[in-house]
């Protein structure tokens, strides 16, 4: 029995997009959503400057923001063995 391997493509990286868009003071809740398109079966791989982030939803919620959470987050999405692109970079500011 033959077997073709599919792989699926996304056509773009995923758009990371942060809310609220300027700086936040501690205290505040910040909201990252990693919008993959298609959005059912999809496993979602956050990155905060180098470091793997251990969420694995869509969105991505820092309640009580503190300094240490500044910084530059990325998501990627997996399905299977397919990795899509890093997204863009979302830098959060805390003053």
């Amino acid at each position: 029995m033959n077997s073709t391997l599919h792989h699926c493509t996304l056509t773009d990286e995923p758009t990371l997009t942060v809310n609220p868009q300027s700086s936040v003071f501690t205290g505040d809740t910040v909201t990252l959503s990693c919008d993959v398109g298609q959005s059912t079966g999809w496993t979602i791989h956050w990155r905060k400057d180098s470091n793997p982030e251990s969420t694995d939803a869509a969105t991505k919620t820092i309640k009580s923001v503190s300094v240490s959470d500044g910084g530059n987050y990325w998501c990627k999405a997996q399905r299977g063995e397919y990795y899509s692109k890093f997204s863009n970079t979302a830098e959060i500011r805390v003053k």
